[in-house]
């Protein structure tokens, strides 16, 4: 697992769709929903259930985005933390 699946997966809970995540990313729908059934494959897990062009995250999905949020705010203080401490 690697951020951007974090943030792949934060955006289609977000966005409530793969249309809407894709485009938040600036990601083509077709990559994301490849990049997202992947991870899915590799966690042996389904995380959407996809329906009518929406996608609802699964118990799994809503784990993984509540965690990934948490991680991905860290990550962003810590870049800024170090971009302050180089300046």
């Amino acid at each position: 697992m690697e951020l951007r699946h974090l943030e792949q997966v934060v955006a289609v809970c977000r966005a409530g769709g793969f249309s809407g995540a894709a485009r938040s990313l600036r990601v083509s729908q077709p990559t994301l929903s490849k990049s997202i059934a992947r991870l899915e494959a590799q966690l042996a897990v389904k995380l959407f259930d996809r329906s009518g062009g929406a996608a609802r995250p699964t118990a799994y999905g809503r784990f993984i985005a509540e965690r990934a949020e948490a991680l991905l705010n860290g990550v962003a203080t810590l870049t800024r933390d170090l971009e302050q401490l180089a300046h």
